[in-house]
């Protein structure tokens, strides 16, 4: 029967096959019209809507009525069922789905979840504790603290590893989500464009989105660049403005902080992929652990036996056999180490270089298509999309126009070196992957 894991975190829900992500969605909802719009449509209509747009409907799981309820979404849940039915239709109609939970779940919003499963045309087969399954695989005996970020709240799940990897507890800290970063960065943004450009992009509705649309790449950029160009286009003019890191840093100490706050020393330090790849953060932080991006479907793979349950009813898995050969697949960054200094040899592809743009490669996908630059979702025309893989960057087919690296088909996930070019059929479109230099070297 053909299965799928879901990881539900609000801020990309994201759907694997084995260990392979093939839907990544966040949890946004924008009702206009009386028509829904999910995830990454619903994100590009925010700010344009923002009356109609909502984004708690997974942190807050329940029944209570939304604040502009429209006839056939009248509750959280109803947008959360909505979401979840989108995403099993996207995903090819599994039969079974297994989910990975955040910590910060309660038991009646468990229930209420698989009450959504069970009116669903899939079977859930398994419900498992997302920090457990990321980790299980992976880590040796000892005491951890896996800290992971979601759309409004950081959560901090203690782990003890002996025989068994056993959640020892969960702390919230609201108020430290991402879309708590993205308004700071936003304010900060509109800021530097009123004083470089005399231009303010918070003024206007379309403005605002287009602004709103640039920030998870722009922070990416900010994770291994000391500065970023932003430029909006309005009413014929191209205004740009130009972030530097130390600036964003200042920006965000607050919500850094208040994160840092929360951190054990004693205990060692496991982020997962999104947290790591928050610009600065390491500033802040003890020794920490980089845990990979398909971390969690690993574990759910290699545990799927342990963690499938018989009947509707099923057990929330806060305990898992430690493995017997932990590899500890992730990166360790010493504090007072420069981030960049992570990076493998030298020749490692770290930008996709579109006629005189560069666009980095980071944990999140990077779409490439025959008709243009890079995007950060997928379109009609997307042929493939590359990304870090156990921090080596790899390009994965993923549309149905063909594309060729240095001449050959592209037909499954092919790491790219320095040098490496892509082109398409029927289309002068080309790409070339490059390496960039730090200040002194790589």
């Amino acid at each position: 029967m053909s299965l799928c894991i879901i990881e539900l975190n609000d801020s990309e829900i994201r759907v694997a096959k084995g260990t392979e992500i093939v839907l990544r969605s966040p949890g946004y909802a924008v009702i206009k019209n009386e028509k829904l719009y999910l995830g990454e449509q619903a994100l590009k209509l925010a700010h344009l809507n923002p009356r109609q747009t909502y984004n708690q409907f997974w942190n807050k799981l329940s029944q209570d009525a939304l604040q502009n309820p429209a006839k056939q979404y009248r509750h959280h849940a109803d947008l959360a069922f909505a979401h979840l039915l989108s995403l099993y239709e996207q995903a090819g109609k599994p039969e079974e789905i297994l989910f990975a939970v955040p910590g910060n779940y309660t038991t009646e919003q468990l229930s209420l979840l698989l009450g959504m499963a069970e009116a669903s045309p899939f079977t859930a087969i398994g419900l498992v504790d997302s920090a457990i399954a990321s980790t299980a695989a992976i880590i040796d005996s000892g005491n951890y603290q896996h800290i992971d970020i979601h759309l409004h709240q950081t959560v901090i799940t203690q782990l003890q590893v002996k025989d068994e990897i056993s959640r020892q507890s969960v702390e919230i800290i609201d108020e430290t989500g991402l879309s708590h970063i993205y308004t700071a960065c936003a304010n900060l943004i509109a800021d530097l464009f009123i004083q470089q450009s005399r231009f303010d992009p918070l003024h206007h509705a379309e403005t605002e989105q287009a602004l709103y649309d640039q920030l998870p790449r722009c922070l990416q950029s900010l994770h291994e660049n000391k500065e970023v160009l932003l430029e909006i286009q309005f009413k014929q003019n191209l205004h740009q403005a130009k972030l530097h890191r130390h600036v964003l840093s200042h920006a965000l100490q607050t919500i850094y902080q208040r994160i840092a706050q929360h951190i054990s020393p004693s205990l060692s330090c496991l982020l997962s992929d999104r947290m790591a790849a928050l610009p600065c953060l390491a500033d802040v932080l003890p020794e920490y652990k980089t845990l990979d991006v398909d971390a969690v479907f690993l574990g759910c793979q290699q545990y799927t036996q342990q963690i499938r349950t018989a009947g509707p009813s099923l057990s929330f898995i806060t305990t898992l056999p430690a493995s017997k050969n932990p590899t500890v697949s992730c990166t360790t960054k010493i504090p007072g180490q420069r981030e960049a200094s992570t990076r493998p040899a030298k020749t490692t592809v770290t930008h996709v270089l579109y006629e005189d743009q560069a666009y980095p490669i980071g944990n999140t996908p990077l779409y490439l298509s025959g008709t243009g630059a890079p995007e950060m979702s997928k379109g009609q025309t997307t042929a493939g999309c590359v990304m870090l893989n156990n921090h080596q960057p790899v390009i994965t087919p993923a549309g149905q126009l063909q594309a060729f690296i240095n001449g050959q088909l592209l037909n499954s996930k092919t790491p790219v070196q320095a040098g490496d070019t892509m082109n398409f059929r029927d289309s002068s479109v080309t790409y070339k992957f490059i390496s960039v230099l730090d200040d002194n070297g790589p």
